[in-house]
């Protein structure tokens, strides 16, 4: 076969390279025009994390190996995010029950749930509050930005702190508060008290 040879001597070198550009330019262009407009993919929002699951109108208690509820917790929603294990909450309300008294009723519009459920992170405003039994007076607690640990009763706070029962009330900036028995609450700082007697 020597007609390709042939060619070749008779196009020249530098003369082929350019007609074969042509023709693959040629190509290119046809396809193009054939094949259906590639569409550009969505935007990427930056920053936008989407839970794996959420739950509405969430009821959840757990309970001790005899049965016995340790805490029941609700939330208007329930947003998991699988990548980092967390759980977040809106419209928060957690009881912890209390073998002394009135069990402890915990209020927050927003929170997290880390640490397998040993760690609740309560944003914004938070409540707590005790009804008054035979042997205990009435507690309502007022603050922001709570971290609870709810198996062992514990929880803290930085932020401004009034505490009321019945006619006494207590102002301070940072809190200790241990809820199982015995209960005890330490203020950290700025403590202004009014006691009435009885």
């Amino acid at each position: 076969m020597r007609w390709p040879i042939i060619l070749i001597e008779r196009i020249g070198r530098g003369r082929l390279a350019a007609l074969v550009l042509i023709v693959l330019a040629a190509v290119s262009w046809q396809l193009a025009r054939q094949s259906p407009p590639a569409t550009a993919p969505p935007p990427v929002t930056g920053g936008e994390r989407l839970p794996d699951f959420y739950v509405k109108g969430l009821q959840l208690t757990t309970t001790d190996a005899e049965g016995r509820p340790t805490r029941q917790l609700s939330a208007g929603e329930l947003r998991y995010f699988r990548q980092d294990g967390s759980t977040e909450l809106s419209d928060a309300h957690l009881r912890l029950p209390n073998d002394q008294g009135a069990p402890w009723e915990i209020r927050a519009a927003a929170g997290e749930v880390l640490e397998d459920g040993g760690l609740v992170l309560l944003h914004g405003p938070v409540s707590i509050h005790r009804e008054a039994t035979d042997d205990t007076r009435p507690l309502h607690l007022e603050t922001r930005d709570l971290r609870l640990h709810p198996d062992e009763g514990y929880a803290e706070t930085g932020e401004r702190v009034t505490v009321v029962s019945g006619p006494d009330r207590i102002e301070a900036v940072g809190l200790q508060a241990w809820l199982h028995p015995p209960v005890r609450i330490k203020f950290l700082a700025k403590v202004k008290a009014r006691y009435v007697p009885r």
